[in-house]
């Protein structure tokens, strides 16, 4: 059961107060970077040991990574892990 007290949200914790979401921008710089390699999901799920379904709903946005799959994630693109974190003052990076 899910109980909201005055003044919070029930919205998910994907959007901020702004209406951005997160984790559909932190998935969409993981794909991009991902299909640069050449990858398809299935490869990088092998690579940071996550079901290919689960990284798929990583990409898509509809799950949020952990800060560890975050980690696993950058070592094996061979990036840091804040080009794969998306902000609302920064463009994202794996669209250019």
């Amino acid at each position: 059961m899910v109980v909201a007290c005055a003044g919070s949200s029930l919205a998910s914790p994907d959007v901020t107060s702004t209406g951005a979401s997160r984790p559909r921008q932190n998935g969409a710089a993981i794909r991009g970077l991902r299909q640069r390699r050449g990858w398809k999901v299935s490869e990088l799920a092998r690579r940071v040991q996550v079901s290919r379904s689960h990284l798929s709903n990583v990409e898509g946005g509809r799950l949020p990574a952990s800060i560890e799959l975050l980690h696993r994630i950058a070592t094996e693109l061979s990036v840091p892990v804040a080009e794969l974190l998306a902000t609302d003052d920064e463009p994202d990076r794996a669209a250019s």
